[in-house]
């Protein structure tokens, strides 16, 4: 995987694709609680390119993470990206989950799962990770810990850009 000081060096462009840390998969299919007590699921990201965040509300890594999608998706609004965060809960209690998201400026949809929903996405090793999915709806990449901001704008660049010249 390309360092940040080699960014520059490893990605050259949006027609190149950046290095990939596993094989493509099928995203799974998913229907989990919000914390308003709503329904998320993973048929609202059909069509789009998207950023799955798994994080818990006791890692300041995850709550880094969350602002610098935030950031992302205001970049990219107008191509229609999309962001989804998923709160990990490590006990049988929601609570904390709850009241975290209605505390900070959390702009994109949240669900709660519990410890075990991560092996859907064939686990993951460590808080914050991040899964890209392409429009077509194959999870593409995975980031462990926290994603640096260049890394992810590279994905979402180079997924906008296939899918533009699909059209």
């Amino acid at each position: 995987m390309c360092g940040m000081m080699l960014f520059t060096a490893c990605s050259k462009g949006p027609n190149q694709p950046p290095p990939r840390t596993i094989n493509p998969f099928v995203m799974p299919e998913f229907e989990l609680p919000t914390p308003d007590g709503k329904t998320l699921s993973s048929n609202s990201t059909k069509g789009k390119v998207t950023l799955i965040n798994f994080w818990t509300t006791w890692s300041p890594a995850s709550i880094r993470q969350s602002s610098e999608l935030i950031q992302l998706r205001e970049r990219y609004k107008d191509s229609g990206i999309q962001i989804i965060g998923i709160a990990v809960s490590t006990d049988k209690s929601t609570e904390d989950i709850k009241s975290f998201v209605a505390h900070e400026n959390f702009d994109y949809p949240i669900g709660i799962a519990d410890r075990n929903f991560h092996h859907k996405f064939k686990g993951i090793d460590a808080i914050p990770s991040t899964f890209v999915v392409d429009p077509d709806g194959m999870i593409v990449n995975r980031y462990t810990g926290v994603a640096l901001p260049e890394e992810l704008d590279t994905e979402v660049r180079y997924l906008l850009a296939r899918e533009q010249e699909k059209q």
